[in-house]
């Protein structure tokens, strides 16, 4: 059988004439390459190898024999090219497939068996024209259309085929290449490093203790707030300022028992405690004892206080408990540590299972969730990736999981509005509340809601300057009797594999 122009797939051992094979050659590369980049790379041949002169991914592409004497195009390494000048000057011979697979059979050289060299097929002309590309390219094209971007350039090209991905239209994205990438990287870290020596000059007179790189801030665990233990010590020791909690905390081993807290609890909320400064505590104290109310609460008839710790009903708007003395009515304290403190936080898929009654659509709406994340090469429940997570949520209008919710909480708006409310109004609840922000110190009244909605606030996506907020969280009003009272996040407090938060505010009047 002979060898000829239209078929491209080998060149035979019996027309293995130099003049041949270099036109034949000449022509299996111009269906592989660009004949600018032909006439531009030039062709050798070196010790029975045949160099296109290209290279992919830093390796030589070239045409030698495999183990049917046909000519195939490879890619090999320097290692696979000093083994194979080995084999010609040992025998006069051009090494064939086998050989520089196996090297040990070369005679001599480590005992160990490379890599297969990677073979590229020139009988479909996709994969052709696929193989013009680089891999950076290749990964590019994958990343572009939601497609995994990891393996070897071969199988790459396989999932863009599988995946029925138009060349033509794949190559003509705007993609830059690695040069360019490298080059722009290059160029941001030498005026990094200008500045970094111009702000070490104008810092030069500091200590080395503040040119020292600060620690990440750390967000508090609410779970364990220091003011709710103030309220409680209040409530039972009627202590005056922050000298006499320190000197209880001090002296009395087992205070934790006074306000029926675990000592594991106890210890946390503690901890808080001491990463508060004196100012703010005192401020707290000084303003409870001087708010106008504080004869609402009878201080001297308290008998028994409890600390609620962490968790508790969601009905329950109270953080603190106590009974007066020959007193069956239970009364709670609402404790926030400043006006603009968090009203309240709920679960949005405990919500959505409440009005739906059905618990397979919140299931469902966490599968997109995870799907979008698994998309974009995160993992979900990986602590390094959580950052990269929060940014791929900025997008608050083209994110799939995002866009899922709004279209759910849109249909049972109403009812949503009505179990939030009714939560913050108590109603519920037998507890008779006071609450205490900081300022303040009031009676609760407890409410029942009829008139209320929820609603997207779209204008509160973006700043004053028009920029879009980078935070990964949905904004929304609550109404209540027609007016908005409440702002509402959506948000994920830490993991990202929980349920999201309805988060409440109180507006300011």
């Amino acid at each position: 059988m002979s060898s000829s122009k239209g078929d491209s797939s080998s060149i035979y051992a019996d027309e293995l004439d130099e003049n041949v094979l270099y036109d034949e050659f000449k022509y299996l590369k111009s269906l592989i390459y660009d004949e600018t980049k032909e006439n531009s790379k030039g062709f050798n041949k070196k010790n029975g190898l045949f160099y296109t002169g290209i290279k992919e991914n830093g390796l030589d592409q070239v045409f030698y024999r495999d183990e049917s004497d046909n000519l195939s195009l490879h890619t090999i390494n320097d290692r696979t090219k000093r083994f194979a000048d080995r084999e010609y000057s040992r025998t006069g011979m051009p090494a064939n497939i086998n050989d520089l697979e196996n090297p040990e059979m070369l005679g001599g050289g480590p005992k160990r068996k490379l890599s297969s060299p990677e073979i590229m097929s020139i009988e479909k002309p996709s994969v052709e024209m696929w193989n013009k590309l680089t891999k950076v390219k290749l990964q590019h094209i994958l990343k572009k259309y939601g497609l995994r971007v990891s393996d070897d350039k071969r199988i790459l090209i396989n999932r863009l085929m599988e995946n029925n991905i138009e060349y033509e239209e794949a190559n003509s994205l705007d993609i830059k290449s690695k040069g360019q990438q490298n080059k722009r990287q290059k160029s941001k870290r030498q005026q990094n490093k200008r500045q970094k020596n111009k702000t070490q000059k104008s810092k030069s007179s500091k200590s080395k203790s503040s040119k020292s790189k600060a620690t990440p801030k750390k967000r508090k665990n609410t779970d364990y707030n220091a003011f709710e233990l103030v309220i409680a010590l209040i409530l039972k020791h009627n202590v005056k300022d922050k000298a006499d909690i320190d000197n209880l905390i001090k002296i009395n081993e087992n205070l934790h028992e006074d306000i029926e807290l675990s000592k594991a609890y106890y210890d946390n909320f503690k901890t808080d405690y001491f990463t508060r400064s004196e100012k703010v505590i005192s401020k707290y104290l000084t303003n409870f004892y001087a708010s106008k109310n504080l004869n609402l609460i009878k201080l001297d008839e308290i008998e028994r206080v409890i600390l609620s710790g962490k968790g508790g009903d969601k009905n329950e708007k109270s953080d603190v408990y106590f009974y007066y003395r020959d007193d069956t009515t239970k009364y709670g304290f609402s404790v926030k540590q400043s006006k603009a403190a968090t009203l309240s936080n709920y679960s949005v898929n405990l919500i959505l299972n409440e009005v739906t009654g059905n618990k397979a659509l919140s299931d469902k709406i966490q599968g997109i969730k995870r799907s979008h994340i698994q998309m974009n090469e995160l993992i979900i429940n990986k602590k390094d990736d959580r950052a990269k997570i929060n940014k791929l949520f900025y997008d608050h209008f083209e994110n799939p999981y995002w866009n899922k919710l709004r279209e759910v909480i849109s249909v049972h708006s109403i009812d949503i509005a009505k179990i939030i409310l009714n939560s913050v109004f108590c109603i519920k609840s037998e507890t008779i509340v006071y609450e205490y922000d900081g300022s303040s110190l009031s009676e609760f009244v407890p409410k029942c809601v009829l008139d209320c909605d929820i609603q997207e606030d779209i204008p509160y996506y973006r700043l004053k300057s028009g920029k879009p907020r980078q935070t990964s969280k949905m904004f929304y009003n609550i109404y209540l009797d027609g007016k908005v009272q409440y702002r509402c996040e959506i948000r994920h407090k830490g993991s990202w594999t929980a349920s999201p938060q309805f988060m409440l505010f109180k507006i300011k009047d």
